[in-house]
């Protein structure tokens, strides 16, 4: 059976994607990516009204559950329901497997390169960073200046934020080494997903995240230097 032809936003007309972005559901012909069938068969289906009210029930189960982020900059209060866009991002299998081997590898060189700077500091030396931008920086922690972590272990929690190029290629925007919050928001957003959406969520093979706190668990324990 062929796919329905995908609608915009408000339901008007066939969907037309932006000429030299990256959409992450249709191609540029309009037609439903291969791993996005059935999301484009839930949009067709649900319609802009249908969407707004999915949307709606994930943003109520977010403020009933107290799920809120902190924004220092804005005026009209800090305090705000964490943004959570149900229409799904389908990452497959293969790539995801892609994605995490670089993830691990950049992740492996961040925590080489912490060593170094509380240790030999031979990229400074060697005038490869320079540094002053070391030095002045407020998080560089003089006090870590050789002491030896346990199991050579400096980064154990990252959050690494990614973003899309026009190719459709994942990028860094930043790294975040210093205990980011952010997974705590994936652990929630897959239960408000699996709440609002559970027959979507069904037909698609979706890897589970609730094991994490026991991985964190695992490697934390990993670099103690107490035996468990």
């Amino acid at each position: 059976m062929a796919a329905p032809q995908p609608y915009d936003s408000v339901g008007q007309g066939p969907y037309q994607p932006l000429p030299g972005a990256y959409d992450g559901i249709f191609t540029q012909e309009g037609a439903p990516q291969d791993s996005c069938e059935e999301v484009s068969i839930f949009l067709k289906q649900s319609g802009a009204s249908g969407l707004q009210e999915v949307q709606r029930d994930a943003d109520l189960s977010l403020l009933n559950q107290g799920i809120t982020f902190t924004v220092y900059s804005d005026d009209r209060g800090t305090e705000k329901i964490f943004p959570l866009d149900v229409i799904p991002r389908i990452i497959t299998g293969d790539r995801w497997a892609r994605l995490e081997a670089g993830l691990e590898q950049r992740l492996h060189a961040l925590n080489l390169f912490l060593a170094d700077l509380y240790g030999a500091q031979r990229i400074l030396r060697e005038k490869i960073v320079p540094d002053h931008l070391v030095f002045n920086s407020p998080h560089f922690a003089r006090s870590m200046l050789g002491v030896k972590v346990p199991e050579g272990v400096y980064v154990h929690v990252a959050g690494t934020d990614l973003i899309e190029n026009d190719l459709g290629d994942f990028l860094v925007l930043e790294d975040n080494l210093r205990v980011p919050s952010g997974v705590s928001y994936v652990l929630e957003n897959r239960i408000v997903m699996s709440r609002i959406l559970p027959d979507l969520l069904g037909r698609h093979r979706v890897r589970g995240v609730d094991h994490y706190p026991q991985m964190l668990l695992d490697t934390l324990r990993s670099a103690s230097p107490v035996e468990n």
